[in-house]
């Protein structure tokens, strides 16, 4: 993930109640002759600093509570911003909204066509809408984008298995593998296509 970009300066409340309060007791002494009357006002200002920092912090937290804020304020600030159109599309699978997700990266993609996790993401989606020629292609273009990626190639392999073509979807599976030995899933996928299809492993 990248990491996001705040517009806003923020700072630790900590830090801004001590230069604040710093910045008081100065004005105060060159402004109010009375010692009594400095050290009243100083209690009270600076009780009124520390609470204006409490609730700037707790805006802030209350803002980026979940995820999602964090994500939607990021693309707010940096509409362009690829990776939080990707990250967004994650949250919004992991809740259950497919179509937006999808939207979004489509929007990933066009933003940064050679971003491969954006078009490996798009084809589990089309996946598990049932559509395999559609999640083929992406597929395709995710392995032309980085072939040194062992997902994209298992995901290849499901998606041409899920169409009948087993064969095909083999060579997909080994292509994982010998990207990633230890890769349980695209072993499974490979032991199973291999006995449909009536061929050695």
């Amino acid at each position: 993930t990248e990491l996001v970009a705040e517009r806003r300066a923020y700072l630790p409340s900590a830090a801004v109640i001590l230069g604040g309060a710093l910045a008081i007791r100065w004005l105060v002494a060159r402004t109010v002759p009375s010692a009594a009357a400095r050290a009243a006002l100083l209690a009270g200002l600076t009780a009124a600093l520390a609470i204006g920092g409490i609730g700037l912090t707790r805006a802030r937290n209350a803002e980026f509570a979940t995820e999602e804020r964090l994500l939607r304020a990021t693309l707010a600030a940096r509409p362009r911003n690829h990776r939080a159109r990707y990250n967004l599309a994650v949250v919004a699978t992991e809740q259950g909204r497919p179509d937006e997700a999808i939207q979004l990266l489509e929007e990933a993609v066009r933003l940064r066509p050679d971003y491969a996790p954006a078009h490996t993401n798009l084809g589990v989606l089309h996946g598990q809408a049932g559509r395999w020629p559609q999640a083929e292609a992406v597929y395709r273009r995710a392995i032309a984008l980085d072939p040194s990626r062992a997902e994209p190639h298992n995901n290849l392999g499901h998606a041409l298995a899920q169409q009948g073509r087993l064969a095909e979807a083999i060579v997909e599976f080994r292509q994982a593998l010998a990207r990633d030995p230890e890769y349980e899933q695209a072993a499974k996928n490979l032991h199973l296509a291999a006995e449909l299809a009536g061929s050695p492993r």
